[in-house]
């Protein structure tokens, strides 16, 4: 990576930083307020037939958000508004070409709902208890059809130019809309009031966003006449499809909750929109790195591309996981706490939560497509397989509903819901390599996995904290299982060293030990890496299993590299996923059996050698075969081609007895000699047999080196007393993993 590329990498990851920051802040305030309004919908209305009816009726606008606002129209837009940006350096020629063609299509779509509101009504709940008021309630909120899709358009122009505060802001507008509406209205209207109060949010969406919309299109461009986009309108039927496909399980919802008892719809809409918080809150990283996913597909930038959707995924397994875990383990008290008021009565509680925590299982695969949704909408061109994968999800969401509803009732659909979402977002990962981008299936794979394990503990610890507090207030049971069960989750994830917790593992580190270099760095120790069998000292590793132990690193997320590169790195505060590749004694065969497998997987290394004895063999072994050393040339060599060169002392003797005038030779001459021969200067020493004192620490400071490596710990991160982990022929990945714990557990504890 150059410095340019470095420098821009870094404003990107700024800018994302301080973008997801605003929009998470918004996000949350709209949602607060959307559980908000739906507390007043269960304290005025309860779980009834007025609610079951305004819930069919606000599948319209339901249907219409993710369609118009979220998905559809965003996929759409914004790879439109960013080649323009590119291209003409203007966003004013592409809304002439495009948003009067929209609004018109839109206003037609509105009508037709509204006039077609009582087969709707009849499609979507065939036996709902109270039909008229669905469909005086549909035709009120037939206009977000319109509304919503300005509100959308308008909120992809301000995204496409790095604007996220205004679109982030919508569901502020709405949820006000609506929560006005009903405090105002309920008594003469009954559940009348919540459908205007949807129509009215709805413009509010709009009227918040356009002021900003204005202000960055360019008057001239807006009074010529421009073509077409060169994205054809076309290319929104497959986004809609799918979009349409994806929200069809709430038509599912609909379709059977109508047939069960009364109140099962409110039933499935209260548990899902409490369910959906933390999702929605996690998918707002996607939305705001989408443009720049976007622009990094439209540049050919395929490695962006990858790292970004990688990354993408990671974050909100992670986010979504600990919530999921959470929703499952509180949710009767999440439910009493936030419902159980008014004309929601405990019988309501019951089954919402029980709900509810069948639910929680697909947020995962709701979280997984919302993100991979937008890798494969970002190509800008027509694209179907995600619509015919969500098809599928869709067949098995429905066909799980019907066999488990007569025995699970409302807890059916849900189960349907999340089996089907889970199937599609591993068909959606599965897909991606060959039809958008490559990324690593397996990698993401284990990286998630690894996330949802840290889940699991971490949720059965909220489990039996939930039963240990059980019977005081719900606010003190909820509020202890949320420190539990995030506490649990960050402490697996810093001891098993998983790369979505690393900051909060630097932090932890530099409170513990302020001194000190921090962290100690994961360091691997080698000797020889050959196929002799006669190994008495068992520092030798077969070819066959170095490569092996190599792939793991890589698989991990890890890059091992040289002690030169890792310690700058630290000192830097960049160190994450970095792991010290050393060899000892500097045998002959680390230039046939090292270098082409570091070579091959972009790894570096440092090699330790006698400087006394190059060109000759390992003499200082009483027991075992002779190894050849590293010659002059292939030390040279290897130097050239990016391996470290450090000293392993003249003649590989131990220090820690040895008189200050030999400790001297062994730490000065030793460098000089390196240093003539590569002709960059020697900055490491390692100590021979790992045998070091004080005086051997403090020689090696005096002499200017810049770090010293032993064999085990000597003090506490001292930088002239580094600790490695050594690895032998026994060392497969378990083992590898087992000491990489051990390693971080080890120099917590100050060893």
């Amino acid at each position: 990576m150059t410095a340019q590329q470095g420098q821009v990498r870094e404003a990107t990851t700024r800018l994302i930083v301080r973008a997801t920051a605003l929009a998470s802040a918004l996000s949350v305030l709209g949602s607060l307020l959307g559980l908000l309004r739906d507390l007043l919908l269960a304290r005025f209305f309860g779980a009834t037939g007025q609610t079951d009816a305004f819930l069919v009726a606000w599948t319209v606008p339901e249907t219409a958000s993710p369609l118009l606002i979220e998905g559809a129209m965003t996929f759409l837009m914004v790879p439109i508004f960013v080649r323009a940006l590119a291209e003409q350096g203007g966003l004013g020629a592409v809304v002439r070409a495009t948003l009067p063609r929209i609004a018109g299509l839109l206003t037609v779509a509105a009508a037709a709902v509204a006039l077609a509101a009582p087969l709707l009504v009849h499609l979507l709940a065939p036996g709902l208890a109270e039909p008229a008021i669905a469909v005086r309630c549909l035709r009120v909120t037939a206009v977000t059809v319109l509304t919503f899709g300005i509100a959308g358009y308008l909120g992809a122009a301000l995204r496409s130019v790095h604007v996220f505060g205004w679109p982030a802001s919508i569901y502020i507008a709405y949820n006000v809309g609506i929560l006005c509406s009903i405090a105002l209205l309920q008594k003469p209207l009954g559940v009348l009031a919540a459908a205007i109060g949807v129509a009215a949010g709805s413009v509010l969406m709009v009227a918040v966003q356009m002021p900003a919309f204005l202000r960055r299109l360019e008057p001239a461009a807006l009074r010529g006449w421009v073509g077409r986009p060169r994205v054809a309108l076309i290319a929104f039927i497959p986004i809609a499809v799918f979009t349409v496909t994806r929200h069809a399980q709430v038509f599912v919802e609909r379709i059977l909750g109508s047939e069960l008892s009364t109140g099962t719809i409110s039933h499935l809409n209260y548990a899902q929109k409490v369910a959906q918080v933390p999702m929605v809150l996690s998918i707002m990283v996607a939305t705001v790195t989408f443009p720049m996913l976007a622009r990094s597909v439209a540049t050919g930038d395929e490695v962006g591309s990858r790292e970004r959707v990688e990354r993408d995924l990671r974050l909100v397994s992670l986010v979504v996981l600990v919530a999921s875990v959470y929703i499952i383990a509180f949710s009767s008290p999440i439910i009493r706490l936030l419902f159980e008021h008014g004309a929601f009565t405990s019988r309501d509680t019951s089954a919402t939560a029980a709900i509810m925590r069948v639910y929680a299982f697909g947020l995962l695969g709701q979280a997984a497509v919302g993100v991979l949704t937008r890798s494969y909408f970002s190509q800008a061109r027509s694209i179907w397989y995600p619509a015919l994968v969500m098809g599928a999800g869709l067949a098995a969401t429905a066909l799980i509903s019907v066999i488990l509803l007569p025995v699970w009732h409302g807890m059916a659909i849900a189960a349907g819901n999340a089996a089907g979402i889970t199937l599609t977002a591993w068909l959606m990962l599965a897909g991606l390599p060959g039809r958008v981008m490559y990324i690593s299936v397996p990698k993401v794979a284990a990286a998630v996995g690894r996330l949802v394990l840290m889940a699991v503990a971490a949720g059965v610890g909220g489990w039996l904290a939930g039963r240990i507090t059980n019977g005081l207030p719900a606010l003190v049971t909820l509020t202890v299982g949320a420190l539990v069960v995030t506490v649990v989750f960050l402490l697996l994830g810093v001891v098993t060293g998983a790369q979505e917790t690393r900051p909060l593992a630097a932090v932890i580190r530099k409170v513990r030990q302020p001194g000190a270099l921090s962290p100690v760095p994961f360091v691997l120790m080698y000797h020889s890496v050959s196929s002799k069998d006669d190994d008495p000292y068992r520092i030798v590793v077969s070819p066959a299993r170095f490569a092996e132990q190599m792939r793991w690193l890589q698989r991990h997320g890890l890059r091992g590299i040289s002690m030169r590169e890792l310690l700058d790195a630290a000192d830097r505060g960049s160190a994450a996923g970095l792991v010290g590749l050393t060899f000892d004694d500097g045998y002959a065969d680390f230039t046939a059996n090292v270098v082409p497998v570091l070579a091959r997987h972009g790894f570096t290394a440092t090699v330790f050698v006698v400087a006394g004895k190059l060109g000759g063999h390992n003499d200082w072994e009483e027991h075992g075969p002779v190894r050849s050393l590293m010659t002059v040339d292939q030390v040279r060599e290897a130097a050239r081609m990016g391996i470290e060169i450090g000293s392993h002392g003249l003649d590989h003797r131990r220090l820690s007895h040895t008189d200050a005038d030999t400790l001297g030779v062994e730490l000065e001459c030793s460098r000089q000699i390196l240093e003539s021969l590569v002709d960059v200067p020697v900055r490491g020493f390692c100590y021979p047999y790992g045998d070091l004192s004080d005086a051997a620490v403090s020689a090696a400071r005096s002499a200017g080196y810049d770090y010293a490596v032993a064999t085990r710990a000597y003090g506490s991160g001292d930088r002239h007393a580094l600790p490695r982990t050594y690895v032998g022929e026994r060392d497969g990945t378990a083992r590898l993993y087992a000491k990489r714990i051990r390693h971080r557990l080890a120099w917590r504890a100050g060893r």
